[in-house]
């Protein structure tokens, strides 16, 4: 059985470049994954034992062993070995440790790679548990990738916790309590004018949709960097809805995930000349 573990759905099923490499039943394996690793994220790859864990999805050793390949090509896995043991390959999910805050990780029953330390404590019940810590220089020179957003080694999950809780209070404590410049009447405006004709247009906006998206327009008072992100919708056969495989781009969504978006549409082009699709165009008005 696999361990139960939090899944950050919107970050996994919008990414893109994700998606196109592995596909549909490479996520569930990706998801798969996250529950057979241990607490610190290591696990075996024993490539026939995780298809037969893939359940009703019945899929082959040989696709479970092609996903892994990919998603250790773009660095979410990371292989390593331990010369003393007989099967020493090994694997370590990067960023579990990232998203996992867990209060009481288990010590490791598998080899640990050179760039984690354990330490092994109790509680008063003489319960034992472990304390993780990534050595990120070591991490570093062993492979040439660092964790995203990994500014600090991971310690005691307690201390993270609390660690993590007093910086976000800061941090909100800091930012600025003024209206943004441009209000999100006047940004369901620019979005009527701007955004690809096939996607449903702003008709309306009321106050408690407008206090929901205030936060996001604060961070850019800038009308042409807005527009210029609306426009770029079409770059994107995803994120436009032309490849079919997702359709829920709209005003809302697009403030709301303005700085991913922004960072995807970067790096989407057509490659020159008009984009080779056509359907209906929807122009049904968006009354959220």
């Amino acid at each position: 059985m696999g361990r139960k573990r939090v899944i950050d759905t919107d970050e996994l099923l919008f990414d893109e470049e994700l998606y196109e490499l592995i596909g549909e039943k490479g996520l569930w394996v990706y998801v798969r994954l996250w529950s057979l690793a241990e607490d610190w994220g290591g696990y075996e790859p024993k490539y026939g034992s995780i298809a037969l864990k893939m359940g009703v999805l019945k899929m082959s050793t040989d696709e479970i062993r092609s996903t892994i390949t990919k998603l250790i090509s773009i660095g979410k896995i990371i292989p390593y070995q331990v010369p003393s043991l007989h099967n020493n390959e090994f694997h370590w999910i990067k960023n579990l440790l990232k998203h996992q805050p867990l209060n009481n990780p288990a010590p490791p029953n598998l080899p640990l790679p050179p760039w984690i330390t354990c330490e092994i404590k109790e509680y008063a019940s003489k319960k034992k548990y472990a304390s993780y810590r990534i050595d990120i220089e070591k991490l570093a020179s062993c492979t040439n990738t660092l964790p995203v957003e990994y500014p600090y080694p991971t310690g005691s999950p307690r201390n993270e916790t609390k660690r993590n809780e007093t910086e976000t209070i800061k941090a909100l404590s800091a930012e600025p309590t003024t209206s943004p410049k441009i209000s999100p009447k006047e940004l369901s405006e620019i979005w009527n004018q701007a955004a690809p004709e096939y996607l449903s247009r702003v008709i309306s906006m009321s106050e408690k949709r407008a206090q929901k998206l205030k936060r996001n327009i604060n961070g850019h008072n800038d009308v042409e960097w807005w527009k210029q992100l609306f426009q770029d919708i079409d770059l994107s056969d995803f994120y436009s809805g032309k490849d079919g495989k997702w359709t829920g781009m709209d005003f809302d969504w697009a403030v709301i995930n303005c700085e991913k978006l922004r960072g995807k549409l970067d790096r989407a082009s057509h490659g020159g000349g008009q984009p080779q699709w056509t359907r209906e165009l929807s122009k049904q008005p968006s009354t959220n």
